[in-house]
């Protein structure tokens, strides 16, 4: 027999980013998204981790993906697995999570069944990415070294920050806010 959970929350009809960050609202500068190994170092507050959204939403753009075409995501967790989800999302993109421990075939898989259009791939995980992009002739310039801290050129592949747009380019980026139905009815 079904039961309702005796917690509701009452979660409007609308993009996440607009629901997280609310029109005419300023973001906290308290850090929340902490690395548990340099706490002091290596940190996002909301109004960090937005700025990061807004940037890779222009990159995104300027890399010329339209709506609805995926971005996969292929890393451990860090500080930044959260920019990439709210970015790809927010910027009405399809967000594609590929496990860490998936093996070449089952990651080309991913890449294929999902069509996706740029990949962000977590440095110790390369080899396989590599491998399994060579499988399918993804393109290696769609593919981003994705990790908290900058990397050098690995094989042709940059770092996510060499598409990112600036933070001038940031501050004027909007995204899209979602209508009830749109909100309703579109993948995340």
């Amino acid at each position: 027999m079904p039961h309702k959970s005796p917690f509701q929350l009452d979660i409007p009809a609308t993009d996440v980013l607009t629901w997280l960050f609310p029109p005419g609202s300023t973001p906290s500068d308290k850090p929340i998204w902490i690395d548990a190994v340099k706490p002091e170092e290596n940190h996002l507050s909301p109004r960090e981790l937005l700025q990061w959204v807004k940037r890779l939403g222009v990159g995104l753009d300027k890399l010329g993906l339209k709506q609805n075409e995926a971005v996969m995501m292929h890393s451990a967790n860090h500080i930044f697995v959260p920019v990439a989800y709210l970015g790809v999302a927010g910027s009405g993109r399809v967000f594609s999570g590929c496990n860490p421990a998936y093996t070449v075939s089952e990651v080309a898989f991913q890449i294929e069944n999902t069509g996706a259009k740029a990949i962000l791939v977590d440095p110790t995980l390369l080899e396989v990415m590599l491998a399994a992009a060579d499988k399918l002739k993804f393109p290696r310039n769609r593919i981003f070294l994705f990790s908290d801290h900058e990397r050098q050129p690995v094989d042709g592949v940059q770092d996510w920050r060499t598409m990112l747009g600036s933070s001038q380019e940031a501050e004027r980026w909007q995204w899209h806010s979602m209508s009830r139905k749109e909100s309703q009815t579109r993948t995340a």
